[in-house]
């Protein structure tokens, strides 16, 4: 069963809008139908009880200097573990929607702190019938609204499922990777959902595709590179972020490596091309 607890409409005017440390006792779901920025997350099973009663209960003086970061833009999305503290850096102005929401068990969802696009915007139009139910306030329009966080969250479930239980392993594995590409993926754990080793994983998949699968990944996430900095005017911090690095340092390399000149040098080139 699903419990509402709350849904913000937000339309930030601000360009430098920056969002405090804070936490909920409940999940939380944000789409962001228009916005850009960055921000920083610290995951948490530790409960805080002075969050019960708060719709949103800021944490003043919060170190979120080791935390985790994600990025977020035009069409995307973030899942918000209870407990988990989380903050924002907005770059533009932003018009989002967000909603807290208890999970129960028996609803057999297993539902984890995530940033993704929505590619082809596959969830939008949850969100867009979540959003006309609460602005509307149609009769019984919270148990409809839970009713439409339940379908979502089941299809976002049953698109990782596909990917996993499709007969031919290592291409539902090349298919998470395309999708997963910019998060953060491990060897050992693309291993353990093909449910071979890491070397037999490794073999087959290079077998199959005449690339191993880390190099795959790279050249996924070098050509995501390419194209943000040849058709958006992202920082290149940014540009790494979105590409799956948190360290900026090793995005550089990386590219250099595979391209033949930094990502500042590459995009310097294509303004003088200009």
């Amino acid at each position: 069963m699903i419990k509402l607890k709350y849904i913000f409409i937000r339309n930030y005017k601000s360009k430098a809008l920056k969002i405090r440390p804070h936490l909920h006792d409940c999940y939380e779901f944000v789409y962001y139908y228009k916005a850009k920025g960055e921000g920083t997350y610290i995951e948490s099973k530790e409960k805080n009880p002075s969050a019960k009663d708060a719709n949103i209960f800021y944490l003043n003086g919060q170190n979120m200097e080791n935390a985790k970061s994600f990025a977020f833009t035009n069409n995307s999305y973030a899942i918000f573990e209870p407990y988990t503290v989380h903050d924002e850096q907005h770059e533009m102005p932003a018009n989002l929607i967000t909603f807290g929401f208890y999970l129960d068990e028996s609803c057999g969802l297993d539902v984890r702190n995530g940033f993704h696009i929505d590619v082809g915007s596959t969830i939008l139009p949850y969100i867009k019938q979540i959003n006309d139910e609460y602005m509307n306030k149609f009769a019984n329009y919270e148990h409809m609204i839970c009713a439409l966080i339940m379908q979502l969250l089941t299809l976002l479930y049953r698109k990782e499922e596909k990917q996993i239980n499709n007969s031919n392993e290592i291409a539902i594995i090349k298919n998470y990777i395309d999708e997963y590409y910019t998060t953060n993926l491990s060897i050992s754990k693309l291993a353990s959902l093909s449910h071979y080793s890491e070397d037999h994983f490794c073999l087959k998949f290079k077998n199959a595709y005449n690339v191993p699968p880390k190099n795959y990944i790279i050249e996924k996430r070098i050509n995501l590179a390419k194209n943000l900095l040849t058709n958006t005017t992202l920082p290149l911090t940014q540009v790494a972020l979105q590409c799956g690095y948190e360290d900026y340092l090793t995005f550089s390399q990386i590219f250099k490596t595979k391209v033949g000149v930094s990502p500042k040098k590459f995009q310097s080139q294509l303004t003088e091309k200009n």
